[in-house]
């Protein structure tokens, strides 16, 4: 009897330490909003709305399921979402109903569940079992009323060097539950905006519901003399309009400036597996930039990979990855080194670490520890009831 009660004892406590654990766990993951509500939504339309999800201590794969009567009209911009502490991430669920739909209130619900997973993002030991699951409900409202309506901001008009175009920029968010293109018109006028000395119409490609766009449209303004400008923008369908100035300077007037941010890599990989290298670069000049990268990879102090990207386009302002890969032949300690190469000019170096171990190997967690302890806790529980079984039935 006292082996029986030690076994029992031993086994609760066990199982008492795994749901002390998991509920930890389940604690730290973070999902916003509460319920997804696409109202006023068109047959056969489309509709987007972000899920920002998020977690306060461990590294986690999350993985999103639709499910209930509207499963089929719900997809995800992203699956599969690597989420470290402190970093949310936003994936978008969108709603594509189908064209027969009567008109109605429908709901389903997504499932999100949480897996374990590493530093680099690949799943451990207990990656395959799901520790918790959240349910975002989703609400969809279908109506046979079309809905027009958009929002345009952002504008602005690009300072440029004589004899070189200029840019148009703008973000058209469309606010309605039908695609539009609206149409944008700008007028040129000179420094004391008494004469319009150019004009252009454009029509943008087609915005979905729900979806903020954001466009650029080229301005054949190479024969304008140097001096100040105003561009008088509107788009009327959205109902909205702004005035910018813009300058028309000398050759060599606008500089080039680039930096080489950070160079991304999986930290850890096996041998012949593919590594993805991305060099992060940022124009912070004045004028647009072409930028390639160019590096090598070093094992054991010498060369063994040269690397160079595609020549990429970077507008002013803007952060791109010049991409590389490789696929190391032994496994080792492999230093990246490179830099960017952009208008005539280098940006200073930069440098990461990839590790290549002979194989991916599973990682061992301490939820691991624990099933494989209840496992063992309760093979001596039943050994203890069948040994003292066997014993009654001697005597």
């Amino acid at each position: 009897m006292k082996i029986k009660n030690s076994a029992a004892i031993l086994f609760s406590a066990l199982a008492f330490a795994l749901i002390l654990f998991s509920s930890s766990a389940i604690a730290t993951l973070g999902v916003s909003p509460a319920t997804l509500n696409f109202p006023n939504m068109l047959r056969a339309g489309f509709s987007q709305r972000a899920i920002l999800i998020s977690t306060l201590s461990d590294s986690m794969i999350v993985d999103l399921t639709p499910g209930g009567n509207i499963a089929s009209w719900i997809n995800f911009s992203e699956n599969g979402i690597a989420v470290a502490p402190n970093s949310p991430k936003s994936v978008y669920a969108m709603i594509r109903p189908q064209n027969d739909i009567a008109n109605g209130n429908y709901s389903g619900y997504i499932t999100v569940t949480r897996r374990s997973a590493n530093a680099s993002g690949q799943i451990t030991g207990m990656g395959n079992v799901v520790i918790m699951s959240i349910k975002v409900p989703v609400n969809v409202e279908i109506t046979d009323r079309q809905i027009i309506g958009c929002t345009a901001y952002s504008f602005s008009v690009d300072s440029v060097e004589q004899n070189n175009p200029s840019k148009l920029r703008l973000t058209i968010r469309n606010e309605g539950n039908v695609r539009i293109s609206p149409a944008v018109k700008i007028d040129i006028w000179d420094r004391e905006q008494q004469n319009i000395v150019k004009f252009f119409d454009f029509t943008t490609q087609s915005v979905l519901p729900s979806i903020e766009q954001q466009f650029e449209f080229p301005l054949p303004v190479e024969n304008l003399p140097l001096g100040q400008y105003w561009a008088d923008i509107s788009a009327g369908e959205c109902h909205s309009s702004d005035v910018v100035t813009f300058d028309i300077l000398e050759k060599g007037a606008l500089s080039s400036m680039g930096r080489l941010i950070q160079i991304t890599n999986p930290p850890w990989i096996s041998v012949r597996q593919t590594a993805k290298i991305d060099a992060v670069f940022r124009n912070e000049g004045k004028k647009d930039v072409t930028a390639r990268f160019k590096g090598t990879i070093s094992y054991n102090g010498q060369i063994v990979s040269v690397l160079e990207s595609d020549a990429v386009a970077v507008p002013v302002g803007q952060t791109l990855s010049l991409t590389t890969y490789f696929k190391p032949e032994q496994p080792g300690r492999y230093v990246i080194e490179g830099k960017v190469y952009y208008d005539k000019k280098l940006t200073f170096p930069s440098s990461s670490i990839l590790n290549v171990t002979e194989s991916k190997g599973a990682g061992f967690s301490i939820f691991t520890l624990l099933y494989i302890l209840i496992a063992a806790g309760s093979l001596f529980f039943l050994f203890a009831i069948f040994r003292k079984r066997r014993r009654k039935r001697r005597f």
